[in-house]
């Protein structure tokens, strides 16, 4: 099987993007799978066409997503995407939008198809800490988590399982800010290793 996992690029005047470290740091098979990993933009619609492009190139059983949520508490696990664009900070290109959907005449949500008990439990039991979440906001990683659940659903039925974590800063990310919460590059890149890992079947 073939697991595709993205990460985002560096935002809003950041140097780094945790969710592309972690990503960069898998290995490029797990347990006999191919691991194909991606960074997308953080661009409106581009991030989704490049995403698309991935997906009809690759053609993966599983997509796992991902992004940086800077007030994180723990490794998120995204249960559902809205259909909405909006937040107060543009995207990369000087874009900021204010209540437009993804996509048009389509539904309000899409759930995320992950294996969740048990990634959730696998990443538990190594100490991580990690929680599920029923938010993804309305910015990119929103964005990319409803596209990406659209496209698995309505175009690319080879997709068996798909869905977005978000994770926490890198400590060097909040040196300024003594009381907000960080996880070390090594512990978010293994979180990430067992989800997929879980989604394989491997763990």
């Amino acid at each position: 099987m073939k697991i595709l996992v993205t990460g985002f690029e560096p935002f809003a005047g950041g140097d780094v993007n945790p969710s592309w470290m972690a990503v960069s740091h898998l290995p490029d098979d797990i347990g006999g799978h191919t691991v194909i990993k991606a960074q997308l933009p953080v661009v409106y619609f581009k991030a989704l066409d490049v995403l698309e492009n991935l997906i009809k190139e690759h053609e993966p059983d599983m997509l796992l997503m991902s992004g940086l949520a800077g007030n994180s508490d723990a490794v998120r696990i995204e249960r559902v995407g809205i259909n909405l664009c909006e937040s107060p900070i543009p995207d990369n290109d000087g874009v900021l939008l204010n209540g437009e959907p993804i996509a048009e005449n389509a539904p309000c949500a899409y759930f995320s198809t992950f294996p969740y008990e048990k990634m959730l439990k696998a990443v538990k039991d190594e100490g991580i800490p990690v929680r599920y979440s029923y938010s993804a906001g309305a910015y990119l990683c929103n964005h990319i988590l409803y596209g990406g659940l659209r496209l698995a659903k309505e175009s690319y039925p080879f997709i068996k399982s798909a869905g977005f974590i978000h994770v926490p800063p890198v400590p060097e990310q909040v040196k300024d800010k003594p009381h907000s919460f960080s996880l070390p590059i090594e512990k978010t890149a293994r979180a990430m290793e067992i989800f997929a890992e879980v989604m394989l079947g491997v763990k």
